[in-house]
């Protein structure tokens, strides 16, 4: 793959502890996750992990779990989501017949922008919580130098504008 040109692989890991990724459905472990990425940087293949958070079964000690997950399992870049509960699916479901939503309930695709928060969290919780996930893990120096690396010259201008949007424009990043 690597001679063929490819340089980037991403993993959908979801969640933050083997207990979470038996709840998801998930068949594979965090030692067996690590496993497989070690192997792909091995051959000089970047990695980046897309977590969630905010599952119906998470607790806010969960969800800071899973924002510490990608540098234990050594990806290179992450990008963290809220958790939506999609109409038709078997969650959704149990979340309406559990009365946590309402039958009628919208999801929103907005980024960063939570419409679901389990119980004993706020959704104003869980997006503080998400921003503090993102800020700790982007403002790293090792985190900062190698997007760097790897930025074009043309790239920092959107990087610049994205981390204004978020720090002092909130209502636009969303």
């Amino acid at each position: 793959m690597k001679k063929a040109g490819f340089y980037h692989l991403g993993f959908g890991v979801e969640a933050g502890s083997d207990e979470s990724l038996k709840k998801i459905k998930k068949s594979l472990t965090m030692s067996e996750i690590k496993d497989k990425v070690t192997m792909v940087k091995k051959h000089g293949i970047g990695t980046t992990g897309f977590f969630i958070i905010g599952f119906p079964f998470e607790t806010e000690a969960d969800i800071i779990r899973t924002g510490k997950t990608p540098d234990i399992l050594g990806l290179d870049l992450a990008s963290f989501g809220n958790f939506t509960p999609l109409p038709g699916t078997e969650i959704y479901h149990q979340l309406v017949e559990s009365g946590e939503i309402p039958d009628n309930y919208l999801p929103a695709f907005a980024s960063g922008k939570a419409t679901y928060a389990p119980e004993g969290l706020t959704i104003e919780k869980l997006e503080k919580l998400h921003k503090k996930i993102i800020f700790n893990y982007y403002l790293s120096p090792q985190r900062i130098a190698f997007i760097i690396k790897r930025l074009h010259f043309s790239d920092f201008k959107y990087v610049i504008r994205r981390l204004y949007q978020i720090i002092f424009r909130p209502d636009i990043a969303e």
